[in-house]
């Protein structure tokens, strides 16, 4: 028999009945991106950033640090976990902005039914006698390093901007899982049929060479953006590249099963077959691309209404509705305003005054958070002109 524990490789804090298990809730303790804060800031001089967004669809954000699958709580459809974490110095001169920046972020994609099986298997809530698919990606890098971008004015209306990102790394991840999973009522397994395709800086299998201490990213960006009197359109596609790490190493498993029992510690117990093999993987990897579309009209002399449709491979559109004014008074002119993040249902207030912008955004108050932004940028247009 070929008992399966929680796999020792996955960090502290996961415990599982399963490999399914496992797997599943090491991705939703990940880490699509939001605008950041001041990305349309147009003063030349000095800007300062930092923003962290994070969001968990199945779990509470302060369960990420001990996760336990029999606990997930998925929604119909797509189940989506993120972290989006930066900070950054600019430099804008003219039409060109220099960087300095360190950035980590991490993204699973997968559906409320591989969630299911995730607790089923850990003793949660049982699932009906049938065959479930289970599908999940998760990637994960983190890094800093710096970062070019230029504009170019097409016509009165139309610019473009391309930029550039050449980032040290300290970590890269990226693991995919897919296949069958047949379960009895008292949940035990009944046939097992998986995939698991897993690369990761952190391994270090077996007789192999340990990777390289660091790697490598050039992530690309473009956008075009078109302004007029009463509104504007932006399109943009960000971390468009490369990931680069002399000899990480390349899991590749397959679990396979066509019957099992549950024994009195709660691990589920497979008659064979567990079997995989490591081998060295390509030094490249394309990086996960994301993109955005954003709309505005300026509805009122003071009024502006906004919609933004966001997302990355694997997590389907992540639409936002947005709501800005402008206020004057002794202190000086204000803008304020709020955004709706459909997909996170989470509400984002935004805020800016004299070079200052503040972004703060929850799903809920209090510790059951599964959705949080906070932004914080200022700008100086010391030593530059208009």
């Amino acid at each position: 028999m070929t008992r399966l524990p929680a796999a020792p490789a996955w960090p502290a804090g996961v415990r599982s009945g399963g490999v399914v298990a496992t797997l599943l809730g090491l991705a939703l303790g990940a880490h699509a991106q939001s605008a950041a804060v001041g990305d349309d800031v147009d003063a030349q001089g000095w800007a300062y950033r930092v923003r962290s967004d994070r969001h968990a669809d199945a779990l509470p954000l302060a369960s990420l640090g001990n996760i336990a699958p029999r606990q997930l709580a998925p929604r119909g459809g797509r189940n989506l976990a993120y972290v989006d974490d930066q900070a950054r110095v600019d430099r804008q001169l003219g039409a060109w902005t220099w960087s300095l920046l360190a950035r980590e972020r991490s993204s699973v994609a997968t559906d409320a039914a591989s969630l299911a099986v995730a607790r089923a298997l850990d003793g949660g809530s049982p699932l009906p006698p049938a065959q479930q698919s289970v599908a999940l990606r998760y990637r994960d890098f983190a890094g800093a390093g710096l970062a070019v971008q230029h504009r170019w004015p097409l016509s009165s209306t139309w610019q473009l901007q391309l930029g550039l990102q050449a980032l040290v790394l300290g970590r890269a991840r990226d693991s995919r899982l897919a296949g069958d999973v047949q379960l009895s009522p008292a949940n035990a397994l009944q046939t097992l049929d998986l995939q698991l395709d897993r690369l990761d800086s952190r391994m270090r299998p077996p007789f192999f060479a340990p990777p390289a201490n660091h790697g490598q990213a050039w992530l690309g960006s473009v956008a075009l953006q078109g302004r007029w009197a009463d509104g504007g359109v932006k399109l943009a596609l960000d971390d468009l590249g490369w990931l680069f790490w002399s000899g990480l190493p390349r899991q590749q498993a397959t679990l396979s099963s066509d019957t099992a029992a549950v024994d009195a510690l709660g691990y589920t117990v497979l008659l064979p077959l567990a079997q995989g093999r490591y081998t060295p993987a390509s030094s490249r990897q394309f990086a996960p691309l994301q993109g955005s579309l954003s709309v505005w009209w300026q509805w009122q002399p003071r009024w502006r209404l906004g919609a933004t449709v966001r997302g990355w491979a694997g997590s389907g559109p992540l639409p936002a509705l947005r709501l800005d004014t402008d206020l004057a008074g002794a202190a000086g002119r204000w803008s304020v305003g709020g955004e709706w993040q459909l997909h996170e249902r989470r509400l984002v207030a935004h805020a800016a005054w004299r070079g200052w912008q503040l972004q703060l955004g929850t799903d809920t108050l209090g510790g059951q958070a599964h959705s949080r932004l906070v932004g914080l940028a200022w700008q100086s247009s010391v030593g530059a002109g208009r």
